[in-house]
């Protein structure tokens, strides 16, 4: 039963990933059903590591909208949709409750007021967790807490979860 809720959480969770997939999938226009593009996103991890702060994730997706360029395009206009929030952005404790809490002093404003400046500039805001215990940098992973936390990641306005 509780992986049947799981299942169905998960699901309700990437709705939206897949309303958007869709038409990528499935279009109109094709009698293919292979990808056009997978999913093409930027990710913090290889260029900061642990040391991200909300101010640099929004400086980032700014730069990716309108500055950073593949000759003769912006990344977004070839399909780059995500950004990316990778390991670290938590506490290295759970609340008393059990929920994952967002590092109060890099995130200061919140995770749902960063997807929504993320969401502001058209694109969609991924996160990334482990099913282990720990992530890969030490902070609370998501095993024993797969619905409390998808619940939380949808909550604060992600799209994608990695």
């Amino acid at each position: 039963m509780l992986l049947d809720q799981v299942f169905l959480y998960a699901m309700t969770f990437t709705r939206q990933l897949w309303d958007t997939a869709a038409g990528v999938l499935y279009p109109s226009n094709s009698n293919t059903q292979l990808a056009r593009l997978p999913v093409l996103g930027y990710n913090t991890w290889n260029a900061y590591g642990c040391n991200i702060d909300e101010d640099l994730i929004l400086t980032d997706a700014s730069n990716a909208l309108f500055h950073l360029t593949c000759g003769f395009c912006r990344l977004k206009e070839v399909g780059y949709n995500y950004i990316n929030i990778d390991d670290c952005y938590a506490e290295k404790t759970r609340s008393t409750d059990g929920s994952i809490i967002e590092d109060a002093s890099r995130f200061k404003r919140g995770m749902k007021n960063l997807t929504d400046e993320i969401h502001a500039l058209g694109f969609k805001a991924g996160i990334y967790s482990d099913s282990g215990w720990f992530t890969c940098a030490g902070y609370p992973g998501s095993f024993g807490n797969e619905m409390r936390d998808a619940k939380t990641f949808y909550d604060w306005g992600f799209d994608y979860l990695k």
